[in-house]
């Protein structure tokens, strides 16, 4: 029971799959000192300062209409504290931990980014244009792994990113032992609501793909999700 406290306390967007890493019999974990499922990200959203922005993060706006984006913090039917950004005219946000922080390259790490995009639309090409919502893992040497959403319409309800690293191969995978997680709405407009990152490790073996999964189950095994109408 201590172990599925902890993994609430990670935050609701890992859940089901914190369940499946490490609650499954064949991980043979019964310690209570197995600390695997705790979250290993410094920053979430539950301090903030008297502006109501969590505190650890830095907010900036860029485009022509950006001082019209809003960015403000609600909290969800559980009292989950949740980044909502509001851009009626096209603009960028970006939503960045003021500091990078260390990993291990010798182990293999989950991050778990709940988010939901409702009416969302861009004019140019999401990938060659770098439009849409994108969540960028950034570690040194311009190393990165990424996750995106993109096009006209919603996500139709809250969808969970499944972000794998390190990637590459051995000397690149050292580019990791420093990292941060940038969450970035990009020449766009709609809104984007952003639940707290988690970063799990994995148990050794065990191996998950970039993806999204809906709120149903339904699992999309690419790194990138299409918003529809």
């Amino acid at each position: 029971m201590e172990r599925i406290r902890r993994m609430r306390a990670a935050g609701a967007a890992a859940f089901c799959i914190i369940c499946v890493l490490f609650c499954a019999p064949a991980f043979g974990q019964s310690s209570g000192e197995d600390k695997s499922a705790e979250n290993l990200f410094p920053y979430n959203f539950k301090e903030l300062d008297d502006e109501g922005m969590p505190v650890g993060w830095n907010i900036r706006k860029a485009g022509e209409a950006a001082e019209e984006a809003v960015v403000s913090s609600i909290k969800d039917e559980d009292g989950e504290v949740v980044m909502k950004v509001e851009i009626p005219k096209e603009a960028s946000v970006f939503l960045d931990p003021v500091k990078s922080f260390e990993m291990d390259p010798a182990h293999n790490y989950l991050a778990v980014i709940q988010l939901k995009a409702e009416d969302i639309n861009h004019l140019g090409n999401w990938y060659n244009d770098q439009q849409g919502v994108r969540i960028w893992l950034q570690a040194r040497d311009k190393t990165h792994t990424w996750l995106a959403v993109y096009g006209e319409g919603s996500t139709d309800g809250w969808v969970t990113g499944y972000l794998p690293f390190p990637t590459g191969g051995e000397e690149k995978r050292q580019n990791f032992h420093r990292i941060n997680i940038y969450l970035r709405c990009l020449k766009m407009t709609g809104t984007v609501y952003f639940k707290s990152p988690v970063i799990v490790k994995l148990p050794e073996g065990y191996e998950v793909n970039r993806s999204f999964e809906r709120e149903d189950g339904t699992k999309i095994e690419k790194a990138f999700l299409q918003a529809t109408r």
